[in-house]
């Protein structure tokens, strides 16, 4: 084995290389956009050319959200076996919309 080629696509794009020339099995990808959905391939290089391309990896591009914020008992009667709690979402700045929330509560 020479080396590398280091492929990526958007979804619903075409390939474009976008590195050549590594000798390392690790590549580190920047400039991507959050939100975004990429695809990945990587070939290898000896003396007789180019392999086939390896099967593709599909990455979605996001981060976590941050925490909800602000969370308050919003339930006045005391009395019941019910609580109720409210808070805001934080932001989802991540490039995805939160989808849902997990509620703990500890004895």
């Amino acid at each position: 084995m020479i080396d590398y080629r280091i492929n990526q696509k958007v979804q619903g794009g075409t390939y474009a290389e976008i590195a050549t020339g590594s000798t390392i099995t690790s590549y580190t990808v920047t400039g991507l956009t959050l939100g975004t959905t990429y695809l990945f391939t990587v070939e290898s290089r000896n003396s007789d050319g180019y392999s086939q391309v390896s099967d593709s990896v599909t990455i979605l591009h996001i981060i976590e959200p941050d925490a909800p914020i602000s969370l308050l008992e919003n339930t006045a009667d005391r009395s019941t076996t019910t609580l109720g709690l409210t808070w805001s979402a934080g932001s989802s700045d991540g490039g995805s919309v939160v989808i849902d929330y997990r509620v703990s509560m500890a004895v």
